[in-house]
């Protein structure tokens, strides 16, 4: 390893095959078998750490990193010595600092390197429906959960922990909760609950996509060490009660938590519903104050899916009228209006 993020080769030649550090006086790129080139370092003589230290005292730099011992799975502080960028000395220390190692595991999941059974659906939905109410109901001003904020989150819960299994069974609802204030909360369930009440007296589970937010194409990957910057997000607290629609101000308010995506993705919440249970429907179901509609799986009665809608009456007076011989035919037992 060299400085600069640059790797080289020791000519075979060089004496100081065996010197964990040398300094070499020529260094130069040849063509090589495969594609790219390879560079080659030759006139190297071999230094100790304390000389380079006493002749370029402005260019080093001692700092204690907490990393992720992917073969081990737990967390390590180290103390590291570099001159310029390249690390040339490590030393494990025994103490660490409870937030670091938190941040540490966090990223190190994020990374792909552990899994969390307890990262689930429970935590997934709730993030879901926080971030459809902040894009549906803005000025409102929750606090969305993007990747930050959900390492954030996780790096607090697992303050302290150095080990891989420590945070998988750690429960996480409880922090991610704690993100937004009490009464934020009980609005949350009256603007995006996670039922809908049926004609018949039924409560139907509804199921909320994630956004562009969390995971634009799933966790970002990280090759680098497992090191989370930056200081914790505190929660946003908002007033009480939920005021009336007509007194809140319309404009997009920036976010307490940094700014938002310009056009973050909203999906609808989601339903699987047989198409004949839904004849009773007066109006379509819609959650966040009515600005977001149910989307609506309409399933045959054997439980195949046969179409999808937003707009239930829509659909019933102009495409359930062609679905509807076909019904007949296939399923006779069933009252089709």
């Amino acid at each position: 390893e060299l400085t600069e993020g640059r790797t080289g080769t020791l000519m075979r030649e060089s004496v100081v095959q065996n010197a964990p550090l040398f300094v070499a006086a020529t260094i130069r790129e040849v063509p090589s078998r495969g594609s790219g080139n390879v560079t080659l370092l030759g006139l190297a003589t071999a230094v100790k750490r304390e000389w380079i230290e006493e002749l370029f005292p402005a260019q080093m730099r001692v700092t204690i990193e907490h990393l992720f011992d992917r073969t081990h799975k737990r967390v390590a502080a180290v103390r590291l010595t570099r001159f310029q960028d390249l690390v040339i000395h490590h030393e494990h220390q025994r103490e660490v600092d409870p937030t670091a190692t938190g941040r540490c595991l966090a990223q190190a999941f994020r990374s792909g390197w552990f899994e969390l059974p307890l990262f689930n659906h429970q935590v997934k939905q709730f993030m879901a429906r926080v971030n459809a109410v902040c894009i549906a109901l803005p000025e409102l001003e929750f606090p969305p959960f993007d990747e930050t904020a959900v390492s954030d989150c996780l790096g607090r819960a697992f303050a302290g922990q150095t080990l891989a299994k420590e945070a998988q069974a750690t429960h996480l609802i409880e922090t991610f909760h704690a993100r937004l204030a009490k009464e934020q909360l009980g609005w949350l369930d009256e603007l995006a609950p996670t039922t809908v009440l049926w004609p018949d007296g039924r409560r139907l589970k509804l199921v909320y996509p994630g956004t562009d937010w969390i995971e634009p194409g799933g966790w970002s990957s990280n090759a680098g060490r497992a090191l989370l910057p930056g200081p914790s997000s505190p929660a946003v607290r908002a007033p009480s009660p939920l005021p009336p629609p007509e007194e809140r101000a319309l404009e997009r308010k920036p976010s307490p938590t940094g700014p938002r995506p310009e056009n973050p993705q909203l999906r609808a919440p989601e339903l699987q519903i047989q198409l004949h249970e839904c004849f009773p429907l007066k109006a379509h179901p819609r959650v966040c104050e009515g600005r977001l509609p149910v989307k609506l799986w309409l399933c045959a009665p054997d439980g195949k899916r046969l179409e999808s809608t937003t707009d239930w009456l829509a659909f019933k007076a102009q495409r359930y009228p062609k679905l509807k011989p076909g019904l007949q035919k296939k399923y006779p037992g069933v009252n089709w209006i």
